[in-house]
């Protein structure tokens, strides 16, 4: 299994020792360092799937990549509504939060191609 999900300097969940950051990427191999514990922790191809970018519990976990702060994103409340543009803000209890402070259950990044 390659890593092509996480990368240095990103802050990440495991649901045994809480927050990280990771501070080293190999191909099979992503290091974390946990400052609450003191430990550093290696994640090699069955283990690497308990990171998330997301706190989560035993009912489940997402690895999809948050967007940063001000950056710009497709966001829409129900499933069947058309998809808004936002300026993404902080991902809250669940939901994603714009710059205006509203809420949106769905969330999507995007990339302009020049």
């Amino acid at each position: 299994m390659e890593n092509k999900i996480f990368k240095k300097g990103e802050k990440v969940f495991d649901i045994r020792y809480g927050w990280g950051l990771v501070f080293e990427v190999y191909t099979l191999v992503v290091y974390v360092k946990y400052s609450e514990e003191d430990v550093n922790y290696t994640y090699s191809k069955p283990d690497i799937k308990l990171l998330s970018y997301t706190e989560y519990t035993l009912q489940g976990f997402s690895q999809v990549r948050l967007p940063e702060k001000g950056e710009l994103v497709l966001v829409k409340e129900e499933e069947w509504e058309n998809w808004e543009t936002a300026v993404f803000d902080s991902f809250v209890n669940g939901n994603y939060m714009d710059n205006n402070g509203s809420f949106w259950q769905y969330c999507k990044r995007f990339q302009f191609i020049d």
